[in-house]
């Protein structure tokens, strides 16, 4: 008989366990330019990180929930997989089942609520594919040595004082971890900003958050004016105009329209799902 993931996980069940999957969530609270709040974190009887979010962010809201349970994955070397698990928190949200057994959302049950408010009529094949993904996306991060490596060190200062407060968690992760945070953040957003330039079709704008969707479409309708521009310069400036320059500026305007209308389809979709389900429950 196969051993659940769950299982396994309950037989690694240690303070030093706990200790790994709070410091997880720690790190991966900086990294989306989060803090940790009053109160700080702890671990013992009832562990959690007290958060202070600092605006609404699907990716962040994501990652950071998967960060503790992939922080214990990491350090016992193993590998879980949970998709299913956050499907049947997605069936339970639209059914109305409390999550009674806990104070606070479970960390695949704030996934869930996640990935419901992004997009209330997301299906469940693309909640598995939300999650694998994000999961790749954490687990990315955490691989990372700075990263990683304030982890180890938030995780060891827990399991000698069981609480640290905001100020004791930045002295364990130290100054040269922020210094490197900051560099990290601008690369990251760099990455993200090509990779979703370079995969932007029907299928993969449906694993974006809407905040993400609404920015892309900031961005490509900026690269249409800029287009626009440059096209007026050529006509005026140089007579004749450069031939081969109108055509590629051209077929630079087509393929930006062709984003803008995938885009676009996607942003209506979820807008007019929002709508349905706000005159569902008056």
């Amino acid at each position: 008989m196969t051993m659940r993931w769950e299982d396994k996980r309950a037989r690694l069940h240690t303070p030093e366990t706990i200790a790994y999957h709070e410091a997880g969530h720690v790190v991966a609270i900086y990294e989306f330019g989060w803090r940790v709040a009053r109160g700080g974190v702890r671990i013992g009887a009832r562990p959690h990180v007290k958060l202070l979010h600092c605006e609404s962010d699907y990716l962040a809201d994501v990652c950071i929930s998967m960060a503790g349970l992939l922080a214990e994955q990491k350090f016992h070397g193993v590998q879980w997989r949970f998709e299913e698990n956050v499907v049947k928190h997605v069936r339970a949200v639209r059914a109305g089942e409390d999550e009674v057994a806990n104070l606070y959302p479970s960390d695949l049950r704030a996934i869930a609520l996640a990935l419901l408010n992004d997009d209330p009529t997301i299906s469940l094949n693309g909640v598995r594919r939300v999650v694998a993904y994000y999961r790749n996306v954490t687990n990315a991060l955490l691989h990372e040595p700075r990263v990683w490596g304030g982890v180890e060190r938030v995780a060891k200062a827990l399991i000698r004082r069981r609480h640290l407060s905001p100020r004791a968690v930045k002295q364990a992760l130290g100054d040269a971890f922020f210094v490197g945070l900051h560099a990290s953040k601008r690369e990251r957003e760099a990455k993200i900003t090509m990779e979703m330039s370079m995969a932007l079709t029907s299928d993969n704008v449906r694993r974006w958050s809407t905040a993400q969707i609404k920015r892309a479409l900031i961005a490509t309708g900026q690269q249409q004016d800029e287009l626009w521009r440059e096209e007026k310069i050529l006509i005026e400036a140089e007579d004749p105009p450069r031939l081969n320059a109108l055509i590629a500026n051209e077929q630079q305007r087509d393929e930006l329209q062709q984003k803008l209308e995938i885009l676009m389809a996607e942003h209506q979709r979820r807008m007019s799902a929002m709508r349905k389900r706000a005159n569902g429950q008056t």
